[in-house]
């Protein structure tokens, strides 16, 4: 059982380290077009996948 839950485990962990690095290419994406100056928010929002919420705390 020890090895079932260890793997488990280890299966949760590469899909968080994943996904935060999905998440922090989608931030450089938008900190990029913000460095820009010419998208909008929401033309960031689309392009980067990330919500407008999401891009307002990135350009804060």
């Amino acid at each position: 059982m020890g090895g079932k839950v260890l793997e488990l485990e280890s299966d949760k962990l590469i899909e968080q380290g994943l996904e935060l690095g999905r998440l922090e290419n989608q931030m450089a994406t938008a900190v990029k077009m913000l460095q820009v100056g010419k998208y909008t928010i929401e033309e960031i929002a689309d392009i980067s996948g990330l919500t407008v919420k999401k891009n307002m705390c990135v350009e804060g």
